[in-house]
């Protein structure tokens, strides 16, 4: 849980109330937080210090949608040895995501941003 905290992004968030007209009320965010994603990966279960799938498909999100966030930030937080370079792309959080999220999907998305904004 430290490391969705680190991004902004608490595994049990604060309820959120919706507007009084609830028909223009929309959550865009299909991640349902059961963790299965960092239960699947081998990583998580090897690395301590392995950022995890639900913390980056969450920086992510935040990239796609950043709501006034810290977007050079949180790419400096995943862009390091035990971040998004430590995952070994085998999709198995993706596998078993029950609310098709695409964890590894993000996880090589934050790869490319983190490529580009480097030029290399």
């Amino acid at each position: 849980m430290a490391k969705l905290d680190r991004i902004d992004m608490p595994l049990a968030r604060q309820a959120e109330t919706p507007p009084a007209d609830r028909l223009s009320y929309t959550r865009f965010e299909n991640c349902i937080e059961c963790g299965l994603c960092v239960s699947a990966c081998p990583i998580a279960g090897s690395d301590p210090f392995y950022t995890g799938p639900a913390a980056l498909a969450a920086v992510w999100r935040n990239i796609e949608e950043p709501r006034q966030r810290d977007i050079p930030g949180l790419l400096d937080l995943v862009d390091v040895e035990h971040g998004a370079w430590r995952c070994h792309a085998a999709f198995e959080c993706t596998e078993v995501c029950p609310a098709n999220v695409d964890p590894a999907g993000a996880i090589m998305s934050l790869r490319r941003w983190s490529v580009t904004r480097k030029g290399i």
